[in-house]
């Protein structure tokens, strides 16, 4: 075989594979034209071009294209003069709706289907029809969503812009940054203009959705502009979950230049020039059809080796950890002497720190829970607006001992609203100390306490101690949590 007969006989098959790909992306029309392509590549460059037996990768597309037809036939049928549309030059459409016809009605339901979907599809179903597409994959714990209009000029320069993005990332997770779980949405805007002041991006991090405008010239440019100006704007949207110092992140991208970043993301042709297999006519008809409403379900699945990394993270010390964690149980003794034993003696109090534990909360957590509620009610007791109090403020009733002649602190206080904000905010508290930066999250999903847990030991650092729930004598008297005052009683923690 001459090396232009091996050319003959892969270009039909990397055509098929692209048209695979776009099947798994959820883009079915895209993959309908895109199979017809193939087939005429198939058709003029390689013998028995459509033989099953000989070609076990048409045959599994055939099987794709299939159910693809059946699902779109049961729940979407306007959508198929799209596939009709697609394959104009060979049979394969009327082949398909033979096959269909005999199978029937689709066996499953439309819920079915998007459940399935998100399990094995990278994007929604349909998500190359209506006038915006949609790209929407999650890699290392970020949802990535990228919008963009449905015409070929914007959609080919937004896949680019993603194809690089996906690389940097890809690039990134051997090197365990410390990212915070969110969702990024990217309105991409291609608009004319050229050199690299014609690229920009505008975030906009103070929701917990992460919001994000990117600017780019219609390509494709000079290479030597277009590929460090794509890279500039992924590293900026890195930026906005990026939780450490900026210095961190920048010390895990110079190494990453430095082994061929750039090369990576320019090796080839241009990717608006290879992927450019799509006339204007076929974005037309897909930005005039309706993508199914049930495919706003879809939920990016993880993909083995771009989760979100479980490292421990940079500036964590076991040893600084657990001397703090020691602390916590000190100041707890002292700030709850009084408190604590009320607690567990009342039904509900003491529900309260079993329902803590059970939802994973270690007794050095749930104490610090409660002594902030403490220093709140002390707070509320002296006047002074929490978001009024001085830092010295703070420190003094967080750590002022009860006594005998203490006012009471007020039960109540340590549920309800109170309760909730000092859970919520307890995470983000122990961030700080491994210079975590906070940022908004959304109010059913703890992000800080996932990355904490994940990263900074969180769920494991503990110090042997009294079990919390058995910590008072049978005079009722706090005993102390740890130290050798503790010996013989029952105790956690490692």
């Amino acid at each position: 075989m001459t090396p232009d007969d091996d050319t003959k006989e892969q270009a039909p098959k990397a055509l098929l594979e692209t048209a695979r790909y776009a099947q798994l992306a959820g883009t079915w029309i895209d993959a309908a034209r895109l199979t017809e392509i193939a087939l005429l590549a198939r058709a003029q460059l390689l013998t028995d071009p459509f033989d099953f037996d000989k070609y076990p990768d048409l045959k599994a597309h055939n099987g794709n294209a299939i159910l693809e037809l059946a699902a779109i036939r049961s729940f979407w049928p306007d959508v198929e003069p799209l596939v009709k549309d697609s394959h104009n030059r060979t049979d394969w459409y009327e082949d398909l709706a033979e096959v269909v016809d005999e199978l029937g009605a689709y066996p499953a339901t439309e819920d079915d289907i998007q459940t399935q979907a998100r399990g094995t599809l990278a994007g929604p179903i349909l998500s190359d029809l209506g006038p915006t597409r949609i790209i929407d994959f999650k890699a290392l714990g970020i949802r990535w969503i990228l919008e963009f209009n449905n015409d070929t000029t914007t959609v080919l320069t937004a896949e680019a812009f993603c194809a690089v993005l996906q690389i940097v990332l890809a690039d990134l997770a051997l090197r365990h940054p410390v990212l915070i779980e969110a969702t990024v949405r990217i309105r991409v805007d291609v608009r004319s203009g050229a050199g690299k002041d014609a690229y920009d991006i505008d975030i906009n991090d103070s929701e917990p959705e992460i919001s994000a405008l990117a600017h780019i010239p219609i390509g494709p440019d000079d290479p030597e502009v277009r590929d460090p100006s794509l890279i500039s704007l992924c590293l900026q949207l890195i930026h906005a979950v990026h939780v450490r110092p900026p210095e961190d992140l920048q010390a895990l991208l110079e190494p990453m230049f430095r082994d061929g970043l750039g090369h990576k993301v320019s090796v080839g042709r241009p990717y608006e020039e290879a992927a450019a297999l799509l006339d204007d006519a076929h974005y037309e008809r897909c930005a005039a059809a309706a993508r199914p409403a049930s495919s706003a379900t879809f939920r990016p699945a993880v993909k083995e080796h771009l989760g979100p990394s479980t490292r421990l993270g940079p500036g964590y010390d076991q040893a600084s950890s657990l001397a703090a964690v020691t602390e916590r149980y000190g100041v707890a003794n002292e700030t709850l002497r009084y408190t604590l034993p009320r607690l567990l003696a009342d039904g509900n109090g003491r529900a309260t720190i079993e329902r803590l534990r059970n939802e994973g909360w270690l007794d050095w957590q749930i104490l610090a829970i409660l002594v902030n509620v403490a220093m709140n009610w002390r707070l509320h007791r002296d006047g002074i607006l929490p978001h009024q109090a001085a830092p010295a403020d703070v420190m003094r009733l967080i750590r002022e001992p009860e006594t005998e002649e203490s006012e009471p602190i007020p039960l109540d206080w340590f549920s309800g609203e109170q309760l909730a904000m000092n859970i919520a905010m307890l995470p983000a508290t122990v961030g700080q100390r491994w210079h975590l930066r906070p940022r908004q999250q959304e109010t059913q999903h703890d992000t800080v306490r996932d990355l904490v847990v994940r990263r900074y030991g969180f769920a494991v650092d503990d110090v042997p101690h009294l079990d919390l729930l058995d910590c008072v004598d049978q005079d009722g008297k706090l005993l102390p949590l740890i130290g050798d005052a503790g010996a013989g009683a029952d105790t956690q923690g490692s």
